[in-house]
């Protein structure tokens, strides 16, 4: 027997010792309970999620991240349509089961040092089509900027800021 996402946070909420249960709801309802849904998840109490009608998730990027337990729950076939900015970490650390339901590539938003950091996270990201653009605020040494890929570059909205001494920066170029 299956039960709405309310109804399924509703009977956790109640009984931590609920049975792991079977959600089907629409859409929207569980846009709207998806942080209650990964409670469940993270507990190990939701068996499976399935969409009744539209199955197009619109979620804000940083939701995608937040909630992957949850939305790898989800049975039935849907996509997921992303809105705003998310961290690189973010953004890199979502898995590619959930990556493929993306119906628009993310905007990341991170210092410079935080994309360096997961650079192999976002051309992973990007290799599937769904990096739409990096903004990179701060500065980093020049070998970190050498050493990203010309795939990420292509992606940078203002450029990146290399702060180091003219020996480093040379020694980059060169290298």
């Amino acid at each position: 027997m299956s039960v709405t996402a309310a109804q399924a946070i509703a009977n956790y909420n109640a009984n931590h010792s609920v049975a792991a249960q079977v959600v089907s709801d629409t859409a929207a309802n569980i846009v709207t309970n998806l942080d209650g849904l990964q409670t469940l998840t993270t507990a190990s109490k939701l068996a499976s999620v399935a969409i009744t009608g539209s199955t197009v998730l619109t979620l804000a990027a940083t939701k995608v991240a937040a909630d992957v337990g949850a939305l790898a729950k989800i049975t039935t076939t849907y996509t997921i349509t992303p809105s705003g900015t998310i961290g690189a970490a973010a953004a890199a650390g979502i898995p590619s089961g959930i990556v493929s339901k993306l119906t628009a590539g993310l905007a990341v938003s991170d210092t410079a040092a935080n994309v360096v950091a997961s650079a192999a996270g976002l051309v992973t990201l990007n290799t599937a089509g769904k990096l739409a653009s990096i903004t990179a605020t701060g500065t980093i040494g020049a070998a970190a900027a050498a050493g990203l890929s010309s795939a990420l570059t292509a992606k940078l909205s203002s450029g990146l800021a290399v702060s180091d001494t003219a020996a480093n920066v040379v020694a980059s170029a060169a290298g």
